[in-house]
């Protein structure tokens, strides 16, 4: 059962991380296209 699971898991973790950080980007995007105008 775990061994089934972890890989799951890390697959899962690497996808909240990269949501993260393209919410991040897309939030700094926002902020300085705002500055900007």
């Amino acid at each position: 059962m775990c061994s089934r699971v972890r890989p799951h898991l890390r697959r899962w973790h690497r996808y909240v991380t990269t949501c993260k950080t393209m919410s991040g980007t897309l939030a700094s995007t926002v902020a300085s296209i705002c500055d900007s105008m």
